[in-house]
């Protein structure tokens, strides 16, 4: 029996691959899955190599990149393999589907509070149920902050950005993706058409006064929805094992911050 907390992309690829050879249980605290977006939905296209891109979830392909240096000038490149634009929602529906699929079950509306090892088993603390689980294994896919981590040793010390984004109906060219570096934040407008950008920062402090700074500067637009959300930083000296319990995603901060 493995169980998999968080039933974001990272714990559901995890679950579609442990359940070809074992019980795979995955516990997700929202009722609904996908919700609530924060994230701002671009990856390398080397995802594709790793799950099958469908049209429900893919928004948009961009080949060409722009990197501004803070005085404004830049650079361009172009991209071999595209980078991939999702939609967040509807692509974390998709991998826990290709989970259940594969064999996995899923519980919603359950939220991990902690475990505790007992006869060789893991016993979960789980709000939202009504019966008392136990597990061989445990792998926290619960976010930057971790509860599986907390509760198993492998916390440590951790340090996050901040990330802001608007959703915004503005002119843009649908195949490029802007980065903006400054020393206090980095921008980035990611179209999702040639009418319709995400358009956001991440910073260490003051997210909000240089998020509005940015948008004045460089988003002449109408927005049309906001997200928001804390950013791993990388640690490489945090355990992402210990005993009978794993850590996968932001959970174990396996973040590729600049996408």
């Amino acid at each position: 029996m493995i169980s998999i907390i968080g039933a974001g992309p990272s714990g559901a690829h995890a679950a579609s691959l442990l359940a070809r050879h074992d019980h795979v249980a995955i516990f997700e605290e929202h009722d609904k899955i996908g919700w609530p977006v924060q994230c701002t939905g671009i990856t390398t296209g080397y995802l594709s190599k790793l799950v099958p891109m469908r049209k429900e979830f893919l928004v948009n392909k961009v080949s060409s990149v722009r990197v501004f240096s803070p005085t404004g000038k830049f650079v361009d490149f172009n991209l071999k393999n595209p980078n991939l634009v999702l939609d967040r929602a509807a692509f974390d529906r998709f991998m826990v589907n290709r989970a259940v699929d594969a064999g996995a079950e899923l519980f919603t509306k359950h939220h991990f509070i902690g475990s505790k090892f007992y006869k060789n088993k893991i016993i979960l603390n789980l709000k939202g149920s009504h019966k008392l689980f136990s597990t061989n294994v445990l792998v926290g896919a619960d976010g930057p902050f971790s509860q599986v981590a907390r509760s198993n040793g492998m916390f440590g010390k951790r340090n996050y950005v901040v990330g802001v984004q608007s959703r915004m109906k503005m002119n843009v060219d649908s195949d490029l993706v802007e980065f903006h570096l400054n020393k206090d934040f980095m921008g980035w407008v990611v179209p999702e058409s040639s009418k319709v950008a995400r358009v956001g920062i991440a910073a260490y402090s003051n997210q909000h006064v240089h998020f509005k700074s940015f948008i004045s500067k460089r988003a002449k637009g109408k927005i049309i929805g906001y997200q928001s959300g804390f950013i791993s930083i990388y640690n490489p000296n945090l355990k992402a094992q210990k005993n009978n319990a794993y850590l996968v995603g932001d959970a174990a901060t396996h973040v590729k911050t600049t996408t």
